[in-house]
């Protein structure tokens, strides 16, 4: 038995978890994956609230953050869970490995990224990633990046930091993404290139793909997906489900919409643990 479980462990996970923690709650965090999520793949964030102040990567953010967490004395188990359910006064977690009962649940775990739904031959489909990292990059390197967003940018800056030839294809006649990411990336050499919708991908040559679009095709060795994500939720049982906001509380960008930064998923998920808190009428561990 728990006060409070946390799935996920990015910046609205360990935020929840770390305020849990700093109310007295005896709290556990479950993730399936790293800790950091999505996070550790920004090249830059420079609105985070951070000692060192300035520009930091996401990956020295998470590493800032999964200390914090340890000298806290959160707990992270490194597993994935397949559904929250209630019973009786309690919620029931599951996972492949346990079973838990807590009396309230933070879920923070994030976006997933949406697929690129046009025909892709099948040859294709392991030129096709979904994050930059994924991507074995060689100088030169041709990377095709989908996507008109600050996720797209930042990551088409990474890809072409380590050497890359990148072009962004942007569905629309210009890019979502600020002002200064985009000078950013043009000053990085990446090229961009406008009302690029596509509409398949087909191979090219021995090894490279081409992505068709109305205005020709674009040729690479790989191609990156960056076109938006949606929640990615555990299943949540009905009666779990009748608990929303009475002691089942869904944090960060699973919620935000479009708004998906660290500094205001981190901040909900504090907000999230304080509910929770409440919610359990102000007591400290069980």
């Amino acid at each position: 038995m728990r006060d409070v479980i946390v799935i996920g462990a990015g910046p609205a996970g360990l935020g929840a978890a770390l305020q849990a923690k700093q109310a007295g709650l005896d709290a556990l965090v479950l993730e399936k994956e790293r800790v950091g999520g999505r996070l550790n793949l920004a090249r830059r964030v420079g609105n985070f609230p951070w000692p060192a102040g300035g520009w930091l990567s996401g990956a020295v953010i998470v590493q800032g953050l999964r200390c914090q967490a340890r000298r806290s004395g959160v707990r992270i188990a490194h597993q994935e869970c397949l559904q929250v359910a209630r019973a009786g006064q309690h919620f029931i977690v599951r996972t492949a490995a346990a079973e838990y009962r807590c009396r309230a649940v933070v879920v923070a775990t994030g976006v997933r990224p949406l697929p690129l739904a046009v025909p892709l031959a099948p040859a294709a489909a392991g030129s096709v990633h979904y994050r930059w990292n994924d991507i074995k990059v060689h100088r030169g390197m041709r990377t095709a990046v989908v996507g008109a967003g600050e996720t797209a940018f930042d990551q088409a800056c990474s890809l072409a930091e380590h050497g890359a030839a990148v072009t962004v294809l942007c569905r629309g006649g210009r890019p979502r993404a600020h002002a200064g990411l985009v000078s950013l990336a043009r000053s990085l050499g990446v090229r961009l290139r406008l009302n690029r919708p596509v509409s398949r991908i087909e191979t090219s040559g021995t090894r490279g793909v081409a992505l068709v679009t109305p205005r020709g095709r674009t040729r690479a060795d790989a191609v990156l997906v960056a076109i938006g994500g949606e929640p990615s939720l555990p299943a949540l049982t009905a009666s779990a489900r009748r608990r929303l906001g009475r002691g089942l509380h869904i944090a960060g960008d699973a919620v935000a919409g479009r708004r998906r930064q660290a500094a205001i998923a981190f901040g909900d998920g504090v907000d999230k643990a304080m509910m929770a808190h409440a919610y359990l009428g102000g007591r400290g561990a069980c």
